[in-house]
């Protein structure tokens, strides 16, 4: 019963959501740049930190599975499931049009949740969160960006 219901509430937020991406995709938002804190293990500190070129671009495939295409400054597109994320919906509010999403790419001991909820303005806000305990540059960091 369980998965029947959220089936029913991801294929009611993709009919209710957006354009198509490609053959297979929905797009559900489209973010822009992003401001906020993070703490590196290198400097020890919390300190302002953003990602002014960057973008994110949130879609679901015909199956209701989520996804997410990263725009980094040099132009090039991550997609998160081909670059071995496991991608899954946190929450889906179809009322709101509102949903969140947690990309977790564990060979890589990386985790980012993402959550997009309209505002008091009524606008669409992305509020993002990366855990990255390994790689080149262990950090903890909180987001926020505009979406459409």
């Amino acid at each position: 019963m369980m998965v029947t219901a959220r089936k029913a509430l991801f294929t009611f937020l993709i009919a209710s959501c957006t354009p198509t991406y490609a053959a297979t995709n929905t797009v559900l938002a489209a973010c822009g740049a992003s401001e906020g804190v993070a703490f590196y293990k290198a400097d020890g500190r919390w300190s302002d930190d953003r990602l002014s070129a960057g973008a994110f671009t949130f879609v679901v495939n015909d199956k209701n599975e989520p996804n997410l295409l990263f725009k980094d400054s040099s132009g090039a597109i991550t997609d998160a499931r081909a670059d071995g994320a496991d991608v899954t919906f946190s929450f889906v509010d179809p009322a709101k049009r509102e949903f969140g999403v947690v990309v977790n790419y564990s060979e890589s001991e990386l985790i980012e949740t993402y959550s997009l909820i309209h505002g008091t303005d009524k606008a669409l806000y992305l509020q993002w969160t990366v855990n990255r305990v390994g790689g080149v540059m262990p950090k903890v960091a909180a987001y926020t960006a505009t979406c459409s």
